[in-house]
């Protein structure tokens, strides 16, 4: 798993530069495992489930979970907003997303093609009065996409 700094304000420190130095997985997110959603496609009222093996959501103390979604390529701005967050659900072993379209775009509908979605560790650090550091930390923790026909 990589690490990307989303702001570092003041000094840098030598924590912050050896993260910057650690991002040099593949932009393709070969590095981040695949969860398959459950159903892989579907109609635009769809309701996806995506239930991540417990071992692959470890992260570091005090770090929450963000689901990110990209809409398909072609598709306009207003098929991904605005978006509601799904709360994870722990079930069996599993984190569970349930992740359905009327909290998702303009309409309540998905935008028919490829979804990509990404779930990340995400944690927010205020900026140190002394030092002027902190920011918002995310480590990629899994990837999966799924079909609207």
């Amino acid at each position: 798993m990589s690490s990307t700094i989303v702001k570092v304000s003041g000094k840098t420190s030598l924590v912050a530069l050896a993260a910057a130095f650690a991002v040099v997985a593949p932009a393709s997110g070969a590095s981040t495992p695949f969860v398959a959603t459950s159903p892989s496609s579907g109609t635009p009222a769809t309701i996806f489930r995506l239930a991540i093996p417990s071992r692959l959501v470890e992260r570091p103390r005090g770090a929450g979970l963000e689901v990110i979604l990209t809409r398909p390529s072609g598709r306009p701005r207003s098929c991904e907003e605005p978006w509601t967050a799904p709360k994870p659900r722990f079930d069996d072993g599993r984190v569970v997303f349930r992740l359905d379209p009327r909290g998702y775009g303009t309409r309540g509908r998905w935008c028919k093609g490829t979804w990509r979605v990404r779930v990340n560790s995400r944690k927010v650090v205020d900026d140190d009065q002394e030092t002027g550091e902190g920011g918002v930390f995310r480590d990629a923790l899994v990837r999966s996409r799924f079909v609207v026909r």
